[in-house]
């Protein structure tokens, strides 16, 4: 059996430099090791979790694969495209392949979110850099 507890994940806390409010926790400790820092993923999928505090948002990027977003906690505005949604814990939000989106905070609690990819090799290009890690692409 494959699987993982989301409270027992090792997360990195990633930015972009341009912009103090682009600031989120991710389960990646390294740009060659996305989705899953631990190798966890299934041969036709792959997952990713993600935190974002008061105010912070996830920076713009695609994936090349369809993702499905779970609202785990808190309120958050996701952008795809030219499109925004209110998203509430206990929702999902389909983001198409290759479509550029960003997740924000807007409530007053943290956001937590798992992503689910359509795909088991996924690669994500942001468009700035991601800090600590220098690098705007990762599979």
């Amino acid at each position: 059996m494959k699987g993982f507890n989301l409270n027992e994940l090792k997360c990195l806390e990633a930015w972009h430099e341009e912009d103090t409010h682009a600031r989120w926790t991710v389960n990646m400790a390294t740009a060659e090791n996305f989705p899953f820092w631990s190798g966890v993923k299934s041969d036709d999928f792959s997952v990713v979790y993600f935190e974002l505090n008061q105010g912070n948002y996830l920076g713009e990027h695609t994936d090349s694969a369809e993702e499905v977003v779970l609202i785990l906690e808190g309120e958050a505005e996701v952008s795809i495209g030219e499109e925004q949604v209110e998203a509430k814990a206990g929702q999902v939000i389909i983001i198409p392949e290759m479509v550029p989106h960003k997740i924000k905070n807007i409530g007053t609690g943290k956001v937590r979110c798992v992503g689910v990819f359509s795909k088991d090799d996924v690669t994500s290009t942001f468009t700035h850099t991601v800090l600590p890690l220098n690098e705007r692409q990762f599979s």
